[in-house]
């Protein structure tokens, strides 16, 4: 049986546009949760063959920080076109930048 993927580090709802570099074609699509060990995103048309085990690059630009590049490994893919990536090679400046951002999120409190 397969050993199930779990995240290790806190995510932060993102729903902003990101840049992704997949077998040489760049497009933007929507990053839906961003941590500093992975992120969440959509796939559109050109990442509809994105497998578990696929790498791609990732530009992210984060409110108030600045850019972030980091290569990226599809560890779980979803039916409805989301697919899990974790991040396998990120500068230490860019990890901070993104731990920086997840902390700055807001609790809220549900009734």
């Amino acid at each position: 049986m397969e050993t199930e993927f779990r995240r290790k580090a806190p995510r932060r709802h993102f729903d902003q546009k990101v840049g992704a570099l997949y077998k040489g074609k760049m497009t933007t699509l929507l990053c839906s949760q961003l941590g500093e060990g992975g992120a969440l995103i959509k796939g559109d048309g050109s990442l509809m063959l994105v497998e578990k085990g696929d790498l791609m690059v990732l530009t992210i630009f984060l409110p108030n920080i600045g850019g972030v590049i980091a290569t990226a490994e599809c560890v779980y893919r979803s039916e409805n076109g989301k697919i899990g990536l974790q991040f396998m090679s990120i500068d230490t400046a860019y990890k901070k930048k993104i731990r920086e951002f997840v902390s700055r999120r807001k609790t809220i409190s549900v009734a």
